[in-house]
């Protein structure tokens, strides 16, 4: 069995979308609360043009013990990432749902060059020492202010996205 046809068995089992073939397949995991579907489905249909094209799959799933709002995790090998908001991003308001959204698309953009530059940073230095701390701290700090600065420029060029009756 392909790869398609197995991703597209896996999703009908858990609520597929596609909005065309150019947009990741959109797998929503069975633990999603539907209040979360609901908030968060009409998101990423109004930004389903502008995840980047290696993804060829998104699965969504629950996660309601993180502190934070989003998170994702991403295997670029395998073409697929996996979105996890938590019970905390039901509690913000739309603007913010938007941009923690649009914070984890960054992500997207940026993991394959970070997985490169992440794998060369024992390379060259000792991630142990307080130098090499330091300098993997600011590392990470500057990938994720970057990825805020992208988040933002996405939802004042794109946002925000219109709410429908149910989310009014």
């Amino acid at each position: 069995m392909s790869p398609d046809v197995r991703s597209a068995a896996a999703g009908a089992r858990m609520g597929t979308k596609r909005s065309h073939e150019l947009t990741p397949l959109i797998d929503w995991g069975a633990d999603v609360p539907p209040e979360i579907r609901a908030a968060l489905e009409p998101l990423l249909d109004h930004y389903d043009q502008i995840w980047p094209m290696w993804m060829q799959e998104l699965h969504i799933q629950y996660h309601p013990e993180r502190q934070y709002e989003m998170s994702i995790d991403i295997s670029y090998k395998y073409r697929i990432a996996t979105l996890m908001p938590t019970g905390f991003w039901m509690h913000l308001d739309q603007r913010d749902r938007e941009q923690a959204l649009l914070h984890e698309v960054a992500h997207t953009f940026w993991n394959p060059a970070d997985e490169v530059l992440e794998s060369l940073l024992p390379f060259v230095l000792d991630l142990e020492s307080p130098h090499g701390k330091f300098a993997k701290g600011r590392y990470e700090k500057n990938v994720e202010t970057a990825c805020q600065d992208l988040a933002l420029m996405l939802y004042r060029n794109l946002g925000p996205a219109k709410r429908n009756d149910s989310q009014a």
